[in-house]
């Protein structure tokens, strides 16, 4: 399960600075919303969660899965536009993509 603890790990934050919390939050939801919706599966976060016996679609995030959303709030949060001028381009999320890929319907 991914907290607010284990992002500001993959962010490298001190967990003692709490000024962007919020901000954050945003961005592991966000993170969250957007692996499911790029596999178009429900995610169960929480472990303890148990999922109904004949739904087929829905499936627990598993550590590849909850690392491709650390690496999207990642990138989030080091770019914080859409658009970076005066820079290398490169696909950050292709890391993204590639982690959720095997979950994918389509």
């Amino acid at each position: 399960m991914i907290n607010l603890a284990r992002v500001k790990e993959q962010l490298r934050l001190d967990a003692d600075l709490t000024d962007e919390d919020p901000l954050i939050g945003s961005y592991l939801a966000a993170g969250q919303i957007a692996a499911a919706n790029y596999i178009d599966r429900p995610l169960v976060w929480n472990e303890s969660t148990e999922i109904a016996a004949d739904d087929t679609l829905t499936i627990n995030a598993t550590d590849d899965i909850e690392l491709s959303v650390l690496l999207m709030v990642g990138h989030w949060y080091a770019a914080r536009e859409s658009v970076v001028i005066g820079t290398i381009v490169s696909e950050v999320p292709f890391a993204f993509k590639f982690l959720l890929d095997p979950y994918r319907i389509l």
